[in-house]
């Protein structure tokens, strides 16, 4: 075992540590991506017992995500003021502007949590729905259109056309998302509905969109050939299995959503990106300090880098993962 972060002598007040680590802030992405400090803080310190306050869609992933820690409680956000004990320690993942996303959001987890540089291996995503067989036994593939930010969206005539390409060659595809949210606005939550794509329905389209949990997602997604989508909470979800995945990028670095999976960076992660022409790709990563402007929306209002995460672009990754895959498989 690890030797503990904080040593303490037998008898000590140290003995028994227990702390309160609240996640009432950020979506599904941010969520998964402090799960490996979590697990961290509670392995390296096991004179410790947490209690996890999350929202209520995400408790079920945590209690998955986290089953082997034994030294955790998990409890709904909305009983935090009233419930929690205020003379334990309290722990949060307050995002600030210029800095949550000009760093690995894993390794931002692990500073504000954790307060210590590690090892890259410990960054690694948490697993879940391994599924034993190989991607290339599947016929189906998943698509994920919804979408908060309006910066990071599929735009509609090229996911109609991704989904075109699979379907001519008779590919199942299987769309998931989900329109209504709840996130979490300092103390209060507020409703707020993601922006959708109208898909012409289709033999072989399978719109499963506010029609699964999140468990029912990633076991949709572990299954499949390949999962794309341009950057958003269920690609992080779909990283916690061993799917490929076709990952678009357009306001924040690819650098800063290192994903690490079986100890490898970008594991079966293939990269869709913006042009090196566009000098204002990027934006969130690179333009941190331009307060006051909210980086959902386009900083010149034309959303450029959303136009350039084009068909071919994740038509051209998704062979290249199956290609691999098939090269994997005939070297064993």
């Amino acid at each position: 075992m690890t030797s503990p972060m904080l040593p303490y002598r037998e008898g000590t007040k140290l003995k028994n540590i227990m702390i309160n680590v609240v996640m009432d802030q950020g979506g599904l992405g941010d969520m998964i991506t402090r799960i490996p400090a979590i697990k961290y803080m509670l392995r390296t310190n096991p004179q410790m017992f947490m209690t996890l306050w999350c929202p209520d869609y995400f408790i079920d992933l945590a209690n998955l995500l986290l089953q082997e820690c034994t030294l955790l409680e998990i409890k709904h956000i909305d009983d935090y003021k009233a419930n929690c004990d205020w003379d334990k320690p309290h722990f949060s993942f307050r995002h600030a502007q210029h800095t949550s996303m000009a760093t690995n959001l894993t390794r931002y987890a692990f500073n504000m949590l954790v307060n210590k540089e590690v090892a890259e291996a410990e960054l690694e995503y948490p697993s879940a729905a391994r599924n034993p067989k190989s991607p290339l036994e599947s016929t189906y593939v998943v698509i994920t259109t919804n979408y908060i930010a309006p910066a990071r969206r599929f735009m509609q005539d090229e996911a109609c056309k991704l989904i075109n390409y699979f379907t001519s060659h008779g590919t199942e595809v299987i769309l998931l998302g989900k329109q209504d949210f709840k996130v979490r606005s300092g103390k209060q939550d507020t409703s707020i509905k993601s922006d959708t794509l109208e898909i012409p329905p289709h033999p072989l389209v399978a719109d499963k969109r506010d029609q699964t949990t999140l468990l029912e997602a990633l076991d949709i997604m572990s299954k499949a050939q390949c999962v794309l989508g341009v950057d958003n909470g269920l690609i992080h979800l779909a990283a916690c299995t061993d799917v490929p995945i076709v990952m678009g990028f357009t306001t924040v670095d690819p650098e800063h959503r290192r994903i690490i999976r079986h100890g490898e960076l970008s594991w079966r992660l293939y990269h869709v990106q913006p042009s090196t022409s566009l000098q204002c790709r990027y934006c969130e990563s690179r333009m941190g300090l331009v307060y006051g402007h909210r980086f959902k929306f386009c900083f010149y209002d034309d959303y450029t880098c959303c136009s350039q995460m084009t068909s071919d672009k994740f038509v051209a990754q998704y062979k290249q993962a199956m290609g691999d895959l098939f090269d994997a498989n005939t070297t064993k």
